[in-house]
């Protein structure tokens, strides 16, 4: 239900409400710390309370958030649509929604943990990879949409995405399985994951890739982001439970062993490349016993092999090879 609050204010309460809106909602740190834009703040205050200082605010200093926002998260038209403020409003007027801004903004209404992790995270991953910028970091409410967004030297992650496996509204939209990665402790392995992503694409030269070489490239991400947090594990990025852990642990040769024989490691067929890399309740291949994103964790392997057999590589090093069949051969994995 739309809310028009705004007509029954005094005139003190509106000022004061646009006074506090024109605020720069990212509160100072010092020149070291990554600081989290509340831009998920100003949506609401345009949203609920119909603020237009907020949303003057959108779309003049956070112009390329909102227009990510607008045309590719949310699909609402052209960021220059005369009627598109209108439509972002009655989008996020729905009961769902406004359960789910409501209870997203109370979680996150302090951001102060997560921009020390990502602080850290960081500037550990530009000390390691010196042309690497760091991104201007944004958090928003995406609609349960995509959980983080890519632009240029920006990156967003959606808080309504990060409510806990166990929160209310996702019982109804997600899977058990797609659950289990989508709270807070996944935010910041997230946000790494996708711009190291967006630093190198595997698909830019457009090459048919086989299963082997997409195996090592994300090896190569997961074992960046293990290097920069060594307190996480592979399996814990990709959210594993125990009983996941120990199959893998326990059918290493068994996984590796298959792929050989049935030469799915030179397979460019991309059902095959996607039914060992996709989020999903297990790995065919292997069995309801099996976790899935098998492919994504032989690749950690493999890496793991490579710079272990290979000491003198850096992570810099490892950055700017794109050679993965090279990476991969001279692991000599072993399992």
């Amino acid at each position: 239900m739309k809310k028009q609050l705004w007509k029954h204010f005094s005139l003190v309460l509106l000022l004061l409400t646009l006074c506090y809106s024109c605020k720069d909602i990212s509160s100072p740190k010092n020149d070291n710390t990554v600081s989290i834009i509340r831009y998920d703040k100003l949506q609401n205050d345009f949203v609920n309370f119909n603020s237009f200082a907020s949303l003057h605010k959108m779309k003049t200093k956070y112009t390329q958030e909102t227009k990510l926002l607008y045309e590719d998260v949310l699909n609402l038209g052209a960021v220059n649509n005369q009627d598109i403020d209108r439509l972002l409003k009655e989008h996020f007027s729905k009961p769902v929604y406004q359960k789910l801004m409501k209870d997203a903004i109370e979680k996150y209404d302090n951001m102060e943990e997560i921009e020390k992790e990502i602080t850290a995270s960081f500037h550990l991953l530009k000390k390691a990879i010196p042309r690497i910028e760091i991104p201007t970091i944004y958090a928003q409410i995406s609609g349960l949409n995509e959980s983080v967004v890519i632009g240029n030297k920006i990156l967003g992650f959606s808080i309504d995405k990060y409510m806990g496996e166990n929160y209310s509204l996702y019982q109804y939209h997600y899977y058990d399985y797609q659950r289990h990665t989508m709270s807070k402790d996944f935010i910041v392995p997230d946000c790494l994951f996708y711009f190291l992503i967006s630093e190198m694409p595997l698909y830019e030269n457009a090459k048919n890739h086989n299963c082997l070489e997409v195996f090592t490239y994300y090896g190569k991400i997961y074992y960046i982001m293990h290097a920069i947090d060594k307190k996480k594990s592979i399996e814990d990025f990709l959210g594993y439970s125990k009983q996941e852990r120990k199959w893998c642990k326990e059918n290493v040769k068994k996984i590796w062993t298959y792929m050989s024989n049935q030469n799915h490691l030179k397979a460019t067929d991309p059902y095959i490349i996607r039914s060992y890399c996709k989020l999903a309740p297990f790995t065919n291949f292997f069995g309801e016993a099996s976790p899935s994103r098998i492919g994504m964790w032989i690749g950690y392997q493999l890496v793991d092999s490579y710079m272990k057999a290979h000491k003198e590589v850096t992570l810099k090093d490892l950055f700017e090879n794109t050679n993965y069949q090279e990476i991969a051969v001279s692991a000599h994995f072993k399992p």
